[in-house]
């Protein structure tokens, strides 16, 4: 049985209260068939279902030869946005939207489709609860999902995102009805009551996090093309509805008094479009306790915002780093991922994108104080296809596939249709798998994709890393377009030990989100980094999220282990003596002497 753990906050460091109460409950993983591999249990699990697309639009002029004066004759983006969206509609997401403790899965199936709610059976299968829940979405354009408690009454709502003016969808968790089941409703237009299609026609859902302290959690939305060509706005005053502050019950945009607008609006032209946010991300860059905004965005739109803490953002983009090496072209960000990847305490962010080494995939390293170095050439190893060239990059998530302490990267890829201006001979976006950059552990990465059975080629776009068998090694869920959904399980073996952290937080932010969590060993004999770092976050993955939970590989370590909790109410804990492969929850508790808020 899972217990909750309560434990001291501000505690001094490696001391614990004397009313503190540990449980923790424990697993041992079952013996892998091959180690390390990755299986294919897509039809075993019962998850198997087409993806499947009505709309695949080109206007006469076609997407090379669309002008912004021919874009900004319509009200919707009929030539580039119609063109984008067709390989957009797909997402994937996981959560335990019922609450008995198994991650769940949600995946869109296209506009000529039917979404799936995948209940995790807890045997290693699935059942589809769609239909009785209230989820079928069939036969809209929609891209992007992303399970969240938006009104911080313990339950996983649904957001779901619109295409092409199909307004979103946010599912309020009613939790179970008579028979047993949950249910949900669907309450956007109500809780976002100022909502425009007009101005924002793409909705990829996004990611969440307490940007303003106020212990309720804010949504900042991913957008697909502003529906105005060259100008992210139509007409001074408007918004670009990026950012929703929550006010308890329902969501007000503020994108222009944070600024968010303006720094959009400004935005030199001459690019695509100066709105395609594909996958934001909040994570604390400068480390001083607020949420600041990593957005990767195609056609040199991607962004480094830094939360002021009085209610604003400052772009502290540098723009060099999001153009290709050596000319002042820009770059096409597409899916995201953050994690601390060399173990050194800061958060760094991998970024997927297009073709080559001259404008590929970016990673950058974090300093801690809201700057980056571009890495991705130290990254690269010889005899593999480098990091930089990753093909046509969509959803990506960092996680540790071999419990070996050093995070990994895996991303999807695809984008395929009969006359695609961007196909090289080389084929190099055509049948393209995805690709698993495995950490070596001396900041260089190997894609080993192939050797360890990732090597999907579907059209990916969105990706979801989820521990959904709970064993305590990271299996890896994929929203392909105009094809099968795919679940593989890891099946590593048990030699390369876990820990797994849930929190449980307090008032309106009941699954913390925003937490820093860092494991260390209290055992002088293990060796290695000093400590591991994760966030709980909602991630931005590209039109899908991961689960919210910090999955630590411990390698060889033998522990004991102590976790320190940095709340995003600004509070700290320290918990010590937890045990190897443990799963365990930490429930923080309210000490009304502290001051919640950002100071």
């Amino acid at each position: 049985m899972e217990n909750e753990s309560k434990f001291c906050r501000k505690c001094p460091a490696n001391t614990l209260g004397p009313w503190l109460l540990v449980a923790a409950f424990f697993s041992q993983p079952s013996l892998a068939t091959q180690p390390g591999q990755f299986v294919d249990v897509t039809a075993t699990s019962g998850v198997y279902f087409l993806n499947s697309s009505s709309q695949a639009i080109f206007t006469t002029q076609g997407f090379l030869n669309a002008t912004d004066a021919d874009i900004n004759l319509v009200p919707r983006m009929v030539a580039r946005a119609e063109v984008s969206t067709f390989w957009d509609d797909a997402g994937v997401a996981a959560g335990d939207y019922d609450g008995d403790g198994l991650p769940d899965l949600f995946a869109l199936g296209g506009s000529g489709g039917t979404a799936r709610l995948f209940r995790n059976n807890g045997d290693g299968k699935f059942t589809n609860k769609a239909a009785i829940a209230g989820v079928a979405i069939s036969g809209e354009m929609r891209a992007g999902a992303m399970f969240a408690d938006y009104d911080g009454d313990g339950d996983l709502d649904l957001f779901v995102g619109g295409l092409l003016g199909v307004m979103p969808k946010l599912y309020r968790n009613n939790g179970p009805d008579g028979l047993g089941e949950t249910t949900f409703t669907d309450v956007f237009s109500s809780v976002f009551a100022s909502y425009s299609t007009a101005l924002s026609p793409n909705n990829y859902v996004g990611t969440m996090a307490d940007y303003d302290g106020d212990g309720d959690l804010d949504v900042f939305f991913a957008h697909s093309m502003s529906p105005f060509g060259p100008a992210a706005i139509a007409n001074p005053g408007d918004s670009t509805q990026h950012l929703w502050r929550n006010d308890g019950a329902t969501f007000i945009d503020v994108s222009i008094p944070a600024e968010i607008t303006a720094i959009y609006d400004g935005l030199p032209s001459g690019s695509l479009s100066k709105d395609q946010t594909f996958s934001p991300n909040f994570v604390d860059i400068n480390e001083d306790g607020r949420p600041d905004l990593l957005i990767a965005s195609d056609a040199g739109g991607s962004r480094v915002l830094r939360n002021d803490g009085d209610g604003t953002f400052s772009d502290l983009t540098v723009k060099a780093q999001f153009e290709r090496q050596g000319t002042n072209q820009v770059v096409a960000g597409m899916g995201s991922a953050v994690g601390d990847f060399d173990n050194d305490g800061h958060f760094d962010w991998f970024v997927s994108q297009i073709r080559t080494a001259l404008d590929g995939n970016r990673l950058y390293k974090g300093k801690g104080d809201a700057t980056f170095t571009d890495v991705v050439q130290e990254a690269v190893t010889f005899g593999s296809i480098g990091m930089e060239s990753g093909h046509w990059g969509w959803g990506a998530c960092a996680a540790d596939l071999d419990n070996d302490r050093n995070l990994d990267i895996v991303h999807v890829n695809g984008r395929y249709w009969d006359g695609n201006p961007f196909n090289p001979p080389s084929g190099l976006f055509s049948n393209t798998p995805a690709v698993a950059f495995i950490s070596n552990g001396n900041g260089t990465f190997t894609n080993r994709a192939a050797e360890i059975g990732l090597d999907d080629r579907g059209e990916g776009l969105g990706i979801s890393c989820v521990d959904y068998d709970r064993d305590g090694d990271v299996d890896i869920a994929i929203s392909n377009f105009r094809g099968s959904f795919k679940l593989f399980r890891n099946t590593l073996s048990t030699s390369a030990g876990f820990v797994t952290v849930t929190l449980t937080g307090v008032g309106k932010n009941p699954h913390a989100i925003g937490a820093r969590v860092i494991l260390r060993s209290t055992n002088p004999a293990d060796t290695g980094p000093t400590q591991l770092m994760r966030q709980m976050s909602i991630d931005g993955n590209y039109v899908s999220s991961n689960l919210t939970e910090a999955h630590f590989g411990i390698g060889t370590w033998q522990g004991p282990f102590e976790v320190e909790v940095r709340w995003p109410d600004g509070q700290t804990s320290l918990l010590g003596a937890i045990a190897r492969n443990t799963f365990v929850n930490l429930a923080e508790v309210q000490d009304t002497a502290y001051k919640n808020g950002f100071e």
